[in-house]
């Protein structure tokens, strides 16, 4: 093992760790091969081999690219272009997981730290699946250009197609969304998907709106390809001491008894500490069918009960 930390790079405080290092004295560059570890605060850059252009002040690393940002982000690719503080960063093949787990996959990516990331043919989802070895998101969105705007927290992707399971469903020339950093934030989330014998394909697309620091709505419209439509609507508010989550479920569904039948269910929790030693819990379950929770997945409860504890 070969530790290097050159003047050209002390005031970056880059190190080097390789198998072989080879400094040119003429031009002040420098080729590490081998097992390379650079690093630079909590940042580090793994790969078969990284050169250092003192002219240009950039390094270039290839071969089994890895880079691990501040936040804790992992970045491959087969040729990246860093410059010496890791602010600036140019891959190509470029594939990254972030901490949410939500990946980027892009054929070329330009990736500026605090301003604004452009990836080129890019596929976003945020599927916790193992995409660099095959394994096929449930959804995914594929545009010719993406922008992580870092001052806004948000990304946004320019003529973008859903694709569920590899089949496209649909087209957007233009659709933005919090980046992975954002705790709470009005707008849609992540779609989710079923396929059953019942109710054949079923689609829902949450929309989140933020009320306030401790309350917010969440309104979840489902279509059912052999049953209809249903809307859940979900209210949560939290005081110091007592918390509330109500869900109301409407519907205009396909039933035994007839088509498209209009039916409802509710069911509300809330909680409060009373003193130091009294936790009083309240929960209200009704429905206007027996099996309507049940067999639209709401709740795979068996039957409805109201209680207080």
């Amino acid at each position: 093992m070969f530790l290097l930390i050159t003047p050209a790079l002390a005031e970056a405080e880059i190190g080097f760790e390789a198998d072989a290092v080879t400094v040119n004295q003429d031009d002040g560059s420098m080729l590490a091969t081998g097992n390379v570890v650079m690093t630079q605060a909590a940042m580090t850059l793994r790969a078969d081999e990284v050169r250092y252009n003192r002219e240009d002040d950039v390094a270039v690393a290839t071969g089994n690219v890895e880079f691990i940002d501040n936040d804790g982000a992992v970045h491959r690719a087969d040729i990246m272009t860093l410059d010496t503080e890791f602010t600036h960063i140019v891959a190509e093949t470029l594939r990254s997981r972030y901490p949410d787990n939500s990946f980027f996959i892009a054929d070329e990516g330009d990736i500026v730290s605090g301003g604004t990331s452009i990836f080129d043919s890019s596929r976003f989802s945020a599927c916790n699946c193992d995409f660099e070895n095959g394994e096929t998101p449930i959804w995914d969105l594929r545009a010719t250009s993406t922008r992580h705007i870092a001052e806004t927290k948000t990304i946004v992707h320019s003529n973008v197609r859903m694709h569920i399971l590899n089949v496209p469903i649909g087209y957007l020339p233009y659709l933005a969304h919090p980046d992975w950093t954002v705790r709470r934030r009005t707008g849609f989330l992540a779609p989710s998907f079923l396929l059953s014998s019942d109710l054949g394909f079923s689609t829902s697309i949450p929309y989140f709106v933020v009320l306030g620091d401790t309350n917010d709505l969440e309104f979840t419209p489902y279509r059912f390809q052999r049953r209809g439509l249903a809307v859940k609507t979900r209210y949560r508010q939290k005081w110091d001491r007592s918390d509330l989550n109500v869900a109301l479920y409407t519907g205009s569904l396909n039933t035994f008894k007839k088509n498209r039948e209009s039916v409802a269910a509710l069911d509300g929790i809330f909680s409060t500490t009373i003193g130091d030693d009294w936790n009083v819990k309240m929960r209200a379950r009704r429905s206007s069918q027996d099996t309507f929770m049940r067999r639209y997945k709401f709740n795979s409860d068996t039957w409805l009960k109201s209680s207080a504890v």
